[in-house]
């Protein structure tokens, strides 16, 4: 890969990672209920999410059912995040050729996806866990939940109507 194609391949997966979503949602909830560790456990889900469909993508789309599993909300939420999907399964060959990758293209993808992904991710857990913490200095404690429990909700809700 040239440094272009790494650099927009950085540049789209951190763009799109900052898009609101389920898996956003999931962050900002889990950091303002549990703090920013939690919210980064679930950060580490969801960039394992993202490392399978970097695979699935570079090994093929057919290897999806033998790699299926379950571990973290994080993984679990991101293999049926249609955002992520759409990324994979359509733009993500536009930046990297397939026919020609190699063991160390791979290597700079899943470091890429850790980066952007994760990086991206770590920044919302870090506010919403701040918010919490703040929300709860000032005996908001409650509302915070309810709110980030309305976004979880919201989303869970849109995804249901969607399908």
């Amino acid at each position: 890969m040239s440094l272009v194609e790494i650099l927009a391949l950085f540049a789209a997966m951190a763009a799109l990672a900052l898009v609101p979503s389920t898996s956003v949602a999931l962050v900002v909830a889990r950091s303002c209920s549990a703090g920013f560790s939690n919210g980064s456990a679930v950060v580490v889900g969801i960039v394992a999410g993202d490392l399978v469909f970097v695979f699935l993508a570079v090994l093929g789309m057919a290897a999806l059912a033998e790699v299926v599993g379950s571990f973290f909300s994080g993984l679990l939420l991101t293999l049926g995040d249609v955002k992520a999907i759409f990324f994979y399964a359509s733009l993500f060959p536009a930046f990297v050729n397939l026919a020609t990758i190699g063991t160390l293209d791979i290597a700079i993808i899943a470091v890429i996806t850790i980066v952007a992904v994760g990086g991206v991710k770590l920044g919302y857990a870090y506010f919403a866990g701040g918010v919490a913490s703040f929300a709860t200095n000032y005996r908001a404690e409650r509302a915070v939940k309810v709110t980030a429990g309305g976004l979880m909700v919201g989303a869970g809700s849109y995804l249901i109507a969607k399908a």
